[in-house]
């Protein structure tokens, strides 16, 4: 799947493979060389800190505050830190839509029963067979879902449900 993925990405990724190659022709001329990068080590790298590209240049950054072990671990950390308050911002906006999307999918299915109550009888008789399982399992997500809506700094404005 990754060397799907990565085939992909040198395929379309034109400006990549043109910095690789404006690197490897910079990194040529420096004295002393560089060594050259290949696109397989760029598909490699997963993070910023994986990259060792400027450990060759003249100015050490290996000494810089940001660079060292401690900083970036708690540089990592705050931004974690800063995601985490987003999604539970997120947590707020879902968990509100997913109580209103079983409100309407209830008002749904029970309209259209009625609606079809009196040509279709077995048609009411599947749907409220569905309901009855769909609503025991809506119940275990609501209590759950009540239960994060009581919690400290849950967002109660603009309630959908």
């Amino acid at each position: 799947m990754c060397k799907h993925i990565a085939q992909s990405l040198k395929n379309r990724s034109k400006s990549i493979q043109n910095a690789i190659i404006a690197y490897n022709e910079a990194a040529a001329v420096l004295t002393p060389p560089c060594r050259k990068i290949t696109w397989d080590e760029i598909v490699d790298f997963s993070y910023l800190l994986e990259f060792d590209i400027l450990h060759d240049t003249h100015e050490d950054v290996r000494e810089k505050k940001w660079a060292t072990l401690q900083n970036r671990l708690l540089m990592s950390q705050f931004f974690k830190y800063i995601h985490a308050e987003e999604e539970i911002a997120w947590v707020h906006v879902e968990v509100k839509r997913l109580l209103t999307h079983m409100v309407d999918k209830e008002q749904e299915v029970c309209g259209k029963a009625k609606e079809v109550e009196v040509e279709d009888p077995a048609l009411v008789l599947q749907l409220c067979l569905y309901w009855m399982e769909q609503s025991w399992y809506n119940q275990l997500h609501r209590s759950c879902l009540f239960a994060i809506t009581k919690l400290r700094g849950f967002d109660l404005a603009n309630r959908h449900y």
